[in-house]
């Protein structure tokens, strides 16, 4: 009754409980042991696929916890839409905010990072959403990705790669997604993956075009992990022929290219290997995956791809990145090695000194020995860049003194969201370091005119900032250029 029976339902199997929780006087732990049998067992299994075979093989139709038919046959996965209706609309507006906010951030600093967009399948097969698929997408859906469509079509930093109008311009079906399962097919992936290595600024691979395909039959994942269904679809794969660096007269133009994605890209990851000079891929989530953090040191690229369903939750989370505090971390790293090579001879001072340029200090008392010293909660420093700077993006670096680690944050103020000014999708999350602390950082040019907030510690413990001063990252002389 029970043995490797793969995960099925569209959920994670229960863990088996300690022997010595089971014996135990408590029911909790016999039931959790119940609960992991029967989630490795054929028996549950197979009555699963013999009520989703009754209702799909003879009625056409499928109304599970995570799947949901659509016009003839189609199956799609039931989380896409319920990640964009009505009642998590304003939370996704955010998120999408704070990836604009991610790409402008990088975009100021010349930082060499990509943000592709993996698209729903209800996005691009949206003429196959009918049925009961239709009643789980409310009219936000629509709204939502609109905003997300016009976002990337409108975005100016070259950070953005979307792949969703380039599958909607294939001309078959059965090159875009599968029928039953939530994914492209290998079509679309090689697609997304030649538009990907021809970025025009960073070019992270070299294009197969032209391959030969061969067929083959597999078992979709919402057939097989969530209804247990016998059924089985055909798909073209590319045959993939590896590029010799050394003998093809493109050259690899990135050392190390760092790959945080998710089962999207995973599905290209032959691909990646490939056409790539040596990727690391880190597929997020997974265990055995190489350390992150560890990759990113090295990286001279940075690809992160997620699926559209899940962009307001991974970068709508305060000090993360892709939902990876890692690649926030480095994000923040390389724009402080961009901030060197700022105007600083054209800088403003911004303490405490009687000059038109003086920050506002909230909550805050001069010290004798110079600097100012939060006092109590809620500190805050207001200050606003020049407007006349116009084009150039801001720099902005301070001196921080801490009497133990702690978590600093500047907002970057956007339009209106969730009924707030300052949000965290717009913010950047500094950490401290117990004593003596040097931070800087590039902001987009459009925050010249606006009124920045620095909230130099979250804690109630004091902290002193005995600097702090902004300047155009490029200045008149043609040395604060970029290279």
């Amino acid at each position: 009754m029970t043995g490797p029976v793969e995960s099925f339902g569209g959920r994670r199997q229960a863990e088996f409980p300690e022997v010595a929780d089971v014996i135990g006087p408590g029911a909790e732990a016999r039931a959790q042991l119940t609960d992991a049998v029967l989630d490795r067992s054929w028996l549950r299994r197979t009555a699963l696929g013999l009520r989703s075979g009754f209702d799909f093989f003879l009625f056409g139709q499928a109304d599970q916890d995570n799947a949901v038919s659509g016009l003839d046959g189609w199956l799609f996965y039931r989380p896409q839409f319920e990640a964009w209706n009505c009642e998590a609309v304003d939370q996704v507006r955010d998120g999408l905010e704070a990836l604009r906010f991610q790409s402008e951030f990088a975009a100021a600093g010349d930082l060499p990072v990509l943000f592709a967009i993996a698209p729903n399948k209800a996005s691009v097969e949206r003429d196959r959403v009918g049925g009961r698929a239709a009643r789980e997408m409310d009219a936000c859906y629509d709204q939502v990705e609109a905003d997300l469509r016009r976002m990337t079509r409108e975005d100016q930093t070259g950070r953005l790669v979307d792949h969703t109008a380039l599958l909607q311009n294939l001309d078959s079906p059965e090159r875009r997604f599968y029928r039953y399962d939530t994914h492209w097919r290998p079509w679309a992936a090689l697609e997304a993956f030649n538009q990907l290595a021809g970025h025009p600024v960073y070019p992270s691979g070299l294009p197969l075009e032209h391959p030969q395909f061969e067929t083959v039959r597999q078992r979709p994942d919402i057939a097989r992990r969530i209804l247990a269904l016998p059924v089985t679809e055909a798909a073209e794969y590319p045959v993939v022929s590896p590029v010799n660096w050394d003998e093809t007269e493109e050259r690899a133009r990135f050392a190390s290219i760092v790959v945080s994605h998710d089962s999207f890209y995973g599905s290209i990851r032959d691909i990646l290997e490939a056409r790539m000079a040596a990727p690391v891929l880190v597929h997020q989530g997974l265990p055995e995956m190489p350390d992150l953090s560890e990759a990113l040191a090295e990286a001279d690229l940075l690809i992160v791809e997620r699926v559209e369903r899940h962009l307001h939750d991974q970068f709508g989370r305060w000090a993360e990145v892709g939902g990876e505090a890692a690649i926030h971390a480095w994000l923040l790293e390389r724009s402080a090695l961009a901030a060197r090579r700022c105007a600083w001879d054209e800088a403003l001072d911004l303490m405490p000194g009687g000059t038109a340029a003086e920050a506002d200090f909230r909550r805050m008392e001069n010290l004798p020995a110079g600097g100012m010293q939060t006092r109590g909660s809620n500190a805050r420093i207001h200050f606003t860049p020049p407007a006349e700077w116009g084009d150039a993006p801001v720099c902005v670096r301070a001196s921080v003194t801490a009497t133990r680690d702690e978590q600093s944050w500047v907002f970057v103020p956007g339009a209106l969201l969730s009924d707030a000014r300052y949000v965290n999708g717009r913010s950047l999350h500094i950490p401290l370091e117990e004593g003596a602390n040097e931070i800087a950082f590039v902001l987009p040019a459009s925050v010249a005119g606006e009124n920045l907030r620095w909230d130099p510690v979250r804690s109630n413990r004091p902290v002193t900032v005995t600097a702090l001063e902004i300047a155009p990252r490029f200045g008149r002389s043609a040395s604060s250029q970029p290279d």
